[in-house]
């Protein structure tokens, strides 16, 4: 990276694209690092201001029209994969969801500023079919904002700006053995997490042949629809279900629905791991639904086998 900014006055806004085009497809590059130097160098006329923000909305644009195009053709889909390499596949899906939904349109003014945020948002833009034209504008805005704050904090604090890069050189070996360790212990923290969490500490599973099953017999087990607002809006599930959210389980308030103690309950979702819904099954049982399992492959599994059931699955009982 030291040998990249280096470059920057002869290249400038050149390597700005660059940078925002590779991150903005998806590679861990912190590209605002490139604009922070861009700004220094700006003021010290070195480089262009207006060059500057212009590729780096003109890179992002690029990219997200790629991933929208992306979300239109293969919907939901796209975002799954994209958080499925997370460190934290599950909240990537969930908040970058919620957000959405929110907000709409004026998440893409500031989903750049929110680390991960910035790649999904766009293919979810694609999925729900948001007019291309009013995508291009707010994400092509959103950039055009975050560029010029980092490009400003770079005009402003020049000089410390170049004693950190001058630091960095000069230390370079330490920074670097310092930094790695960091992230190897952060993303073996998270890994550990993530395979206790997909083993499903002690919360069963069942099948989508044994979930048919049990939907056949009487009393109908409770289901629990563990899918974001979006997905539901996208995606059939499974007839029937309860739209809840994790927080509302794992949360002390009360639950949102009458639940029976003394019935099957099963909880579902669209997410790596079933996390979303191990957890929920999870904290269920902690709350004393002993019943509580979680749907071994939630929305992906029911929708690939096809599953044909009686319409009407309406809980009598709730």
């Amino acid at each position: 990276m030291t040998a990249f900014i280096r470059n920057l006055p002869e290249h400038g806004a050149l390597l700005v694209f660059l940078a925002v085009l590779l991150e903005q497809a998806g590679l861990p590059l912190p590209s605002f690092t490139v604009v922070v130097a861009a700004g220094a160098l700006v003021a010290d006329g070195q480089v262009s201001a207006m060059a500057v923000l212009a590729s780096a909305v003109l890179a992002a644009a690029l990219a997200n029209l790629t991933w929208y195009l992306a979300g239109v053709r293969f919907g939901q889909k796209v975002l799954r994969l994209l958080c499925r390499v997370s460190l934290s596949p599950d909240t990537c899906v969930r908040m970058t969801q919620s957000i959405f939904q929110r907000w709409g349109l004026a998440s893409l003014l500031f989903s750049k500023f929110v680390p991960g945020i910035s790649l999904v948002a766009p293919p979810i833009a694609g999925a729900v079919r948001m007019p291309l034209a009013q995508f291009l504008a707010a994400s092509s805005a959103g950039t055009l904002l975050w560029a010029g704050i980092y490009l400003t904090l770079g005009y402003l604090f020049r000089e410390q700006i170049t004693l950190v890069f001058d630091y960095g050189q000069q230390h370079l070996q330490v920074v670097l053995h310092v930094l790695a360790a960091m992230l190897l212990l952060y993303i073996g923290y998270r890994g550990v997490q993530r395979w206790l969490i997909a083993r499903g500490n002690g919360v069963p599973r069942i099948e989508v042949a044994e979930l048919r099953d049990l939907l056949a017999m009487e009393p109908r087990p409770v289901i629990l629809d563990l899918r974001s607002g979006l997905l539901r809006e996208d995606e059939d599930g499974i007839p029937g279900g309860l739209a809840v959210e994790l927080g509302q389980i794992e949360g002390k308030l009360p639950l949102p629905h009458d639940l029976p103690y003394d019935r099957d309950i099963v909880t579902y979702c669209a997410c790596p791991n079933d996390i979303s819904a191990v957890r929920a099954a999870r904290a269920l049982r902690q709350r004393g639904y002993l019943r509580a399992v979680a749907l071994r492959g939630g929305a992906e599994a029911w929708s690939a086998q096809a599953v044909q059931v009686v319409p009407d699955l309406t809980d009598p009982a709730m």
